[in-house]
């Protein structure tokens, strides 16, 4: 079975990534936490259990991955528009329900998003600034 890191998830691995995530434990623990590796790993090996050949790396991916489109879906449907969808929408609300709703100006948006990335490509390294000294993109362009 190929496992490289551009295999498509099937649907039978997203349902048992799925019923991984719907776990209390698993749900407490990934609310809030930025520093997660040790959480996916142990999905990973859960996954592993079930036959499905998945690293942390992926298993990280897949969650950030259905949970940005579940949210997209989640605001066009706050936006009266009830024609976005997705594959199992139904299965992450009932998830995802439990966190607390908060909505991103667009602003705040581009920030969580270039945090995001600077985050995760400084992750292991020493010497990375905290979060709170970072600039937003609109910050930015005004100090131009």
């Amino acid at each position: 079975m190929e496992s490289g890191a551009g295999r498509h998830w099937t649907e039978e691995e997203v349902k048992a990534l799925l019923s991984v995530w719907a776990e209390k434990s698993i749900r407490k623990q990934l609310h809030g936490t930025l520093r997660n590796k040790g959480i996916f790993i142990y999905v990973a090996k859960r996954l592993q259990e079930m036959g499905i050949c998945r690293d942390w790396k992926q298993c990280r991916a897949k969650y950030k991955n259905l949970k940005y489109e579940y949210r997209t879906v989640k605001y066009a449907h706050h936006s009266g528009d009830a024609t976005k969808t997705m594959k199992f929408f139904h299965e992450l609300d009932a998830i995802l329900q439990h966190e607390p709703a908060t909505q991103l100006s667009e602003e705040d948006n581009s920030r969580c998003s270039a945090h995001e990335t600077i985050r995760e490509n400084n992750e292991g390294k020493r010497g990375g600034k905290p979060l709170s000294s970072l600039l937003s993109f609109s910050e930015i362009q005004a100090s131009w």
